[in-house]
């Protein structure tokens, strides 16, 4: 517990959804996945996971990964990009 989820919406001068961004944040905010929906189609074309882990040195190691879709548990995605 503890996390936050910020959603953004953005629409046309009539009023249709033309895409939608999921931003979820750790409780300790090591951890941020962003899902993005640049259509408005409701699905999500594109998901960066950010991740930061604590090294037992002290040190800390952050690795951005971009995923074409959902970077779910099973999802058979292959990062588009990552960076260390």
């Amino acid at each position: 517990g503890g996390g936050r989820t910020d959603q953004t919406q953005s629409f046309s001068q009539n009023g249709t959804l033309t895409g939608t961004t999921l931003v979820t944040t750790s409780a300790t905010g090591l951890s941020i996945t962003t899902q993005t929906d640049t259509s408005g189609s409701g699905v999500f074309d594109q998901t960066t996971t950010d991740v930061t882990l604590s090294n037992p040195d002290g040190s800390r190691t952050r690795t951005v990964t971009a995923y074409a879709g959902t970077a779910t548990a099973g999802n058979d995605n292959h990062p588009l990009a990552m960076a260390a």
